[in-house]
């Protein structure tokens, strides 16, 4: 069954969570960060769409965004440090995929839709080296590899959208 791709609502707060937490570095994901459902409600409650794919009325994938405005958390700044990109771009992730679901084509969708919304400014993204496949799946999206940080002993890349 195909996906579909729309823009979250605050009735997706609780699976988005549940993904999100499914897939944190706690739970041996490759998500970094801690994903409360008071944290995912503050995300959809921001000006900056996030958009869902649902699969048999599953949420199984999720792409935020936030204005450059809301870029609070210590890793969003130490991107912005190590690459600042235009003033007007804004800020990618997380994303993320459940396992069954990878490979399917959800990040291209989830991507394209969002960047729609963006109406073509550049978006900028974080990711840990330790995962290689998220970073060679946005390659593959035509996203390169702009700079690196390290916070917290964690080497990172930033890509641009």
């Amino acid at each position: 069954m195909p996906a579909t791709i729309r823009f979250a609502t605050l009735e997706d707060v609780e699976p988005i969570a549940q993904l999100l937490v499914a897939n944190s570095a706690d739970e041996g994901g490759a998500l970094y960060g801690s994903y409360s459902t008071e944290k995912v409600r503050g995300w959809l409650q921001r000006t900056s769409p996030t958009v869902v794919a649902i699969v048999e009325g599953k949420v199984v994938g999720v792409l935020f965004s936030a204005s450059r405005s809301e870029a609070v958390a210590p890793p969003v700044r130490a991107m912005l440090q190590a690459w600042p990109g235009q003033p007007d771009n804004w800020i990618y992730g997380p994303v993320c995929i459940d396992a069954n679901q990878r490979g399917k084509q959800l990040l291209s969708a989830l991507v394209k839709t969002l960047k729609a919304a963006m109406d073509g400014r550049e978006g900028l993204l974080f990711i840990n080296e330790n995962n290689p496949r998220s970073i060679h799946a946005h390659q593959r999206l035509g996203m390169p590899v702009v700079a690196e940080f390290t916070l917290e002993q964690q080497r990172f890349v930033v890509m641009t959208a």
